[in-house]
């Protein structure tokens, strides 16, 4: 019977330290994720900054789609970054 429930107790808590590894890796891959996409998302904001600066002498149709593709890619990075700190609470 104790041989049991050592192998039991040995057993469980082999799968604690499998799944807090699974946990750490996830974490860690979520902040090299969220990095990445901080900086990203710096780098966009500069080019649009940029743009803005730039747009009095394009054309009326690039410069619309051209903010348009900036902000949309913007907003997916502000989501994903909602998503990345939603998932380390």
């Amino acid at each position: 019977m104790v041989k049991l429930v050592k192998k039991s107790l040995t057993r469980d808590i082999s799968n604690c330290y499998a799944r807090a590894m699974t946990s750490e890796k996830k974490y860690k891959q979520l902040i090299g994720e969220q990095t990445q996409l901080i900086e990203q998302r710096k780098h966009a904001a500069k080019v649009l900054r940029d743009f803005n600066l730039m747009k009095e002498l394009l054309a009326p149709e690039t410069r619309i789609q051209g903010e348009v593709e900036l902000t949309d890619r913007l907003g997916q990075l502000d989501r994903r970054l909602e998503e990345i700190d939603f998932e380390l609470m």
